[in-house]
């Protein structure tokens, strides 16, 4: 595992900020990954009725699931104050604890996970905001876009994520490799998780 050092919290949150800002209308978020979570986790512990999607920028994984669990209450957080400008959003940082949101919900998704700062913190917020039966989807960059930067500070492989989590009471169950886009180079891994 990787990670870059910040100078401090105000410095991680500025940059997280000003990323935002800059690539506020860029989409990583694949509606296909929104319906293979539905398709996945039907079996997997009953209805799902609240969903919680961490660093949604501009709340398109909010619109892809309300295709697929249109009867939900779907929230979005991203740490920027831009979150209030789209439906559904909220600004939050994702490492923090909400405690009205904690084993609330039935699915914790995010792609942004390469975007925290302290990724041990981070999954032991998501992992208490899900119900005993929820489930934790975490989509990453895999290959040569996994890497350190300034502005995804979080770099590390499927087998430290594994402990991570085995750390933490938990066990992948499913995995998805997907082509960030057809025309691009690069592919993501969604990683579907629940209690052992």
């Amino acid at each position: 595992m990787k990670q870059f050092q910040y100078k401090d919290y105000k410095d991680y949150r500025e940059c997280q900020i000003s990323i935002n800002k800059e690539k506020l209308h860029w989409v990583f978020a694949h509606e296909s990954t929104m319906e293979y979570i539905s398709s996945r986790s039907e079996g997997v512990g009953g209805r799902r009725e609240n969903i919680l999607c961490h660093g949604s920028r501009n709340g398109t994984e909010l619109k892809y699931f309300r295709k697929y669990y249109p009867n939900a209450n779907i929230i979005g957080t991203d740490i920027s104050p831009t979150a209030k400008k789209f439906n559904g959003m909220v600004e939050w940082d994702f490492h923090n604890v909400n405690d009205e949101w904690r084993g609330k919900f039935d699915i914790v998704y995010s792609n942004s996970f390469d975007h925290s700062f302290d990724p041990m913190k981070a999954l032991e917020t998501w992992t208490e905001q899900l119900k005993p039966n929820g489930i934790l989807c975490v989509e990453m960059m895999i290959e040569f876009h996994n890497k350190s930067s300034w502005a995804d500070p979080l770099q590390l492989n499927l087998s430290e994520y594994e402990d991570m989590l085995t750390n933490l009471g938990f066990e992948i169950f499913d995995i998805k490799i997907t082509k960030i886009h057809p025309s691009q180079e690069g592919r993501s891994r969604l990683t579907m998780s629940r209690r052992i």
